[in-house]
C-alpha cells in the first residue's frame, strides 16, 4: 500500500535540517510531490516506513532537535 510522507519540525534549526539534509535525501529515494501546499513523498511498503523512522530518529538524536513524521494513505491527485 502506498503512503505519503511529511515531515514536520520544532524548532528552526529542524526546519533547516529538514530543507538543507531530510528533504534532498527522500528526493533521492522516493517520489517527490506537492499535497495541499506541502512537500510529501510517496512510499509503499513497510520497510520504506521503518527506514524513514529510523533516519529521522537519528536526525533528532545528532542535532538534538524534534523532527516529526506524518504518514497518511496515499491518494491519487486528479
Amino acid at each position: 500500500m502506498k503512503h505519503t510522507v511529511f515531515v514536520g519540525y520544532d524548532i528552526p534549526l529542524a526546519l533547516e535540517i529538514k530543507h538543507d539534509m531530510v528533504i534532498p535525501l527522500l528526493d533521492k529515494v522516493f517520489k517527490r510531490i506537492e499535497l495541499d501546499g506541502d512537500i510529501v513523498h510517496v512510499i509503499e511498503g513497510e520497510s520504506c516506513i521503518n527506514f524513514i523512522e529510523d533516519m529521522i530518529n537519528s536526525f533528532n538524536t545528532y542535532y538534538d532537535i524534534g523532527l516529526t513524521i506524518d504518514i497518511e494513505p496515499y491518494r491519487a491527485v486528479s
